[in-house]
């Protein structure tokens, strides 16, 4: 598995699945991994719809779409823009 050190088992977990699913070539930081689940989480208590979460090979933020019109980004360091 890639991540192997994680503190969190939770964390590990995601991480592994995201790079499988994109073929190992690019890894979230687990700043990003931990504030795209704090995002998650947060927009689920208000019954949204996560419509897309992806890791932009060429900024590697992550994009997530919420409903039709919200657009976060999460950088590299786990600060996120609206």
């Amino acid at each position: 598995m890639f991540a192997t050190r994680c503190g969190d088992r939770f964390l590990c977990l995601i991480t592994n699945v995201i790079c499988l699913g994109f073929g190992g070539t690019i890894i979230p930081t687990q700043a990003q991994l931990l504030q795209c689940y704090i995002l998650s989480c947060w927009v689920t208590k208000f019954y949204l719809p996560i419509n897309l979460i992806r890791l932009d090979e060429h900024s590697k933020n992550i994009f997530m779409l919420i409903e039709e019109d919200i657009e976060i980004q999460i950088k590299p360091n786990g600060e996120w823009i609206k």
